[in-house]
């Protein structure tokens, strides 16, 4: 896969995935005080996505009180 340009208004909000268990960490944080969370689909059926999907809802459900 190549390399795609990110729009100028996302690049603050990067932050690479490296394949760490704390990859989610800035997300989880950001987020943990939030009531609702939601989280998008960009391809369907996936397993890439399905394994991040959960390594972030993991942590909500478990340490932050959310529910799924």
């Amino acid at each position: 896969m190549g390399e795609h340009p990110t729009p100028a208004g996302f690049r603050p909000a990067v932050v690479p995935l490296t394949g760490s268990p704390r990859d989610h960490d800035a997300l989880i944080e950001r987020v943990a005080d939030r009531r609702i969370v939601l989280l998008g689909e960009a391809s369907h059926g996936s397993a890439e996505f399905y394994r991040e999907r959960a390594r972030i809802t993991r942590p909500l459900l478990r340490a932050r009180g959310h529910k799924a």
